[in-house]
């Protein structure tokens, strides 16, 4: 998936299949690269990009590649890390090169 079909995303809730019954809320969407770098990708590079996710405080899933399931996007494999914890929700990031 591309950084625009992640983006048009955001605030969706994705059903995580390696953990019934726990759901993640794709929070915010970020391009990873400056004007410069976007002027010298090739043609079929892409800009890499990040995703962070919402999820409930406990249980803190820990790093690795989990199958997530949203009704827009279908199934999707992508390797999640937890970054950090709010007082509300447990922040997980994907990272795309």
């Amino acid at each position: 998936m591309t950084f625009q079909e992640w983006a048009d995303l955001v605030g969706e809730v994705f059903r995580m299949e390696d953990a019934p019954g726990l759901d993640l809320k794709l929070a915010r969407t970020e391009q990873q690269a400056s004007e410069r770098l976007k002027a010298q990708l090739r043609p079929n590079e892409r800009v890499p990009f990040s995703l962070e996710f919402h999820g409930p405080r406990e249980p803190i899933l820990p790093q690795q590649v989990y199958a997530l399931k949203n009704k827009n996007s279908g199934r999707i494999e992508i390797f999640l890390v937890p970054v950090g914890q709010e007082a509300d929700h447990t922040l997980y990031e994907a990272v795309f090169n």
